[in-house]
């Protein structure tokens, strides 16, 4: 049987009002285990709910995208900050592979090969 908005909502508060189990639920380490906690609470505060009604429940709340894997370019920007055409271009530019132009003035030794 899914669980109605009521019954999250009457979940919600019981883990507000008892310390205890809401510190047991922040260790929990997987959703089953989350959800023997909770369903003992529920049924001992009144609500009528099931292990298997709950972990259903928690399946439901995950997001399809964060069952999928990022490809390559995606794991670039993560792990660094940038994508590899963005590292690329920063490259060319931070290891003075690009040099400001040559003053038109008389002075043309003090920035000749000067990196941007």
């Amino acid at each position: 049987m899914p669980i109605s908005e009521a019954t999250v909502q009457s979940l919600r508060q019981l883990i507000d009002r008892d310390a205890a189990l809401r510190e047991g639920l922040q260790r929990a380490r997987s959703t089953s285990e989350a959800a023997s906690l909770l369903v003992p609470a529920a049924n001992q505060a009144g609500l009528d709910i099931h292990m298997e009604d709950l972990l259903a429940f928690f399946a439901a709340q995950v997001p399809a995208a964060a069952n999928q894997s990022l490809d390559d370019e995606q794991l670039d920007k993560v792990a660094g900050g940038m994508s590899y055409f963005e590292k690329q271009a920063a490259s060319f530019f931070s290891f003075g592979l690009a040099c400001l132009p040559l003053n038109s003035g008389g002075n043309k030794k003090a920035t000749e090969g000067r990196p941007l």
